[in-house]
C-alpha cells in the first residue's frame, strides 16, 4: 500500500493525465481455531490444503 501511495503522489506532482480511481479490497474473518492460514495480499486463492482445525 505504501508503494501505491508513493506512485499516486508522484503522478499528482508530475501533473499526470490519469491516476487510480479506486482500489479493490477483500476482508476475511478467520476463526482462531483455524491454523496455518496464509493470507495472499497480492492475489491468488487461499491454499486450504495447509489449514488445520485445532479445537
Amino acid at each position: 500500500m505504501d508503494m501505491l501511495l508513493e506512485v499516486e503522489r508522484l503522478l499528482i506532482e508530475e501533473d499526470a493525465g490519469r491516476a487510480p480511481m479506486y482500489f479493490e479490497g477483500e476482508v476475511r474473518l478467520i476463526e482462531p481455531f483455524i491454523k496455518n492460514f496464509v493470507y495472499q495480499p497480492f492475489g491468488g486463492s487461499p491454499d486450504v490444503k495447509l489449514w488445520r482445525v485445532a479445537r
